[in-house]
């Protein structure tokens, strides 16, 4: 990931698991992710309250 994007702020939405990858790869470059809606049963809920941001 480019450097520029330490700490910017980003919402994802996505489900079906399609956004944990993206998820992972943007947390490990810095920046600050939110993401909704999710269900509580969605992979990408899970992986978001692994990584401890708001879903």
């Amino acid at each position: 990931m480019p450097p520029a994007l330490r700490g910017a702020r980003i919402h994802l939405i996505s489900g079906g698991g399609t956004g944990a990858g993206l998820m992972y790869t943007l947390t490990a470059a810095g920046c600050v992710l939110t993401a909704g809606v999710l269900s509580p049963m969605d992979s990408d809920y899970m992986a978001a309250s692994r990584l401890a941001f708001p879903a």
